[in-house]
């Protein structure tokens, strides 16, 4: 797809079997043999792609043991027997794990844990033991009913207190935003502080919108209702109350022999029956993650707010990778990148390093150590390859700032990128080189989330 014609062609012809996710996921202990232990399942919603393992003790002070066991799409796996009497830490990764309150993959990583002979891994079992307290206590600390608070919410929502039931869930999904990466630096004051603002947050809201929402903090520290993004079709098409479009999306491959010679760009909207690209429409149709026309279907891996990734899979596309942004990226403005978003922390980076005319995608993944202050030095680490040193600096450039990225050679910059910042959801930076804008580039300091898009990417057939 060289061109922007093709390129709609394709975009319009998107297919994605629902890439993603391990083979022996399946809960079944791997083998498709009848499963033995104890059934477990991990739940804010159901979460399938988890690993889970297991440790005795404290976490802080000992190595859980991980072997390869996943939960399914149902969020189920099987303890085995000589684990029964350990601890169930739940490893949900972003770009692998799906939950299924959610279309396509769990954005960022976190861990939940559980004590031995729980048949749930939530996050309210997380605070009980991050608490030292039992679950009973934690629901009379919360003033919930305990059977929800220590069991299944989700499967009780269909029981005889549909209404506790939902503000649980809400509740659950709410509170994962607030788990860290690593459940041993979870603060559990702060963990039960947020529990109860979130709460308090419910108990406020309409009720019959509850289970569409997160209460998500925002920069203020408050807890704010975001959208849960649980339909393809309505978070493609965007239908505001009265039933009016209200979204408009600009979309490009990330695989620069598919982006074109000219931007690549297409704009693009949906009616609840059609899908038109620069003016050319085709009827589509959604299952699940999968958008699908008379041309093929792609699969999104990726959903947020204002930023969408997703894999064309029909067979005249190359493992194509697509960036779809609700912002005006072509003709609205640049923003600016901040020192502070780089002084001292690490970033991972991944692109198409393949020719312009290559139709088979190179993707790269880069993590890029940054010293602590502008004008410093950033650390370039690749697999398989020695790390090389550079510098980076962010240079006014009128409007908005750049990022300037150079690679040192005997301490003489080899080479200069200079990064333009096209949109951002608060975790993901889509940026482009100014002297390659063709070729789009995706930061993230989550690496779950990079490697395992870059790893759909490279999988995708």
């Amino acid at each position: 797809m060289n061109t922007k014609i093709s390129l709609c062609a394709a975009a319009l012809a998107l297919v994605l079997t629902g890439c993603g996710g391990s083979d022996s996921s399946s809960g079944d202990n791997g083998g498709g043999t009848t499963p033995t232990g104890s059934k477990i399942t991990v739940i804010d919603g159901y979460i399938g792609n988890a690993e889970l393992c297991f440790y005795e003790g404290e976490l802080s002070s000992t190595t859980p043991y991980c072997y390869g066991l996943y939960t399914d799409h149902n969020g189920t796996a099987y303890v085995p027997e000589q684990f029964a009497q350990h601890n169930v830490l739940a490893k949900v990764q972003a770009g692998l794990s799906d939950d299924k309150d959610r279309i396509g993959y769990v954005t960022r990583s976190y861990e939940m844990v559980t004590r031995p002979n729980s048949s749930v891994v939530t996050p309210f079992t997380t605070l009980a033991v991050a608490s030292d307290k039992d679950l009973e206590t934690i629901a009379s600390d919360l003033n919930l009913p305990a059977d929800l608070v220590s069991g299944d919410y989700v499967a009780m929502k269909q029981g005889i207190s549909p209404e506790s039931a939902i503000e649980v869930h809400a509740l659950a999904r709410s509170l994962v935003y607030e788990l860290p990466a690593r459940a041993g630096d979870i603060d559990s004051e702060t963990l039960s502080d947020s529990a109860n603002s979130i709460l308090d947050q419910i108990k406020a809201h309409d009720p019959d919108t509850i289970d569409d929402v997160d209460f998500v903090k925002d920069d203020g520290g408050d807890f704010v209702p975001k959208d849960v993004i649980s339909d393809l079709k309505s978070y493609l098409v965007g239908l505001n109350i009265d039933g009016a479009l209200e979204t408009n999306w600009q979309l490009k491959s990330l695989n620069v022999a598919g982006a074109g010679n000219d931007g690549g760009w297409i704009d693009a909207y949906f009616t609840l029956d059609e899908m038109c690209m620069d003016s050319e429409c085709v009827e589509y149709q959604t299952n699940g993650n999968n958008l699908t026309n008379a041309y093929g279907s792609e699969a999104f891996i990726y959903t947020s707010k204002n930023i969408a990734i997703g894999i064309i899979t029909d067979h005249s596309s190359s493992n194509e990778l697509d960036f779809w942004t609700t912002d005006d990226v072509v003709g609205g403005s640049l923003l600016s990148f901040k020192a502070e978003d780089f002084s001292n922390k690490t970033w991972f980076m991944f692109f198409d390093d393949a020719e312009r005319d290559d139709h088979n995608p190179r993707p790269s993944f880069i993590e890029m150590r940054f010293s602590e202050t502008d004008e410093g030095v950033v650390t370039y680490i690749e697999e398989g390859e020695e790390p090389v040193d550079g510098t980076w600096s962010i240079q006014d450039s009128g409007d908005h700032s750049k990022l300037v990225l150079t690679y040192l050679q005997d301490g003489i910059a080899e080479f200069e990128m200079a990064f333009e910042h096209l949109a951002t959801n608060g975790q993901l930076k889509i940026a482009s080189d100014t002297n390659d804008y063709d070729r789009i580039h995706v930061l993230s300091q989550d690496e779950n989330v990079v490697r395992n898009i870059v790893a759909d990417w490279v999988s995708a057939k």
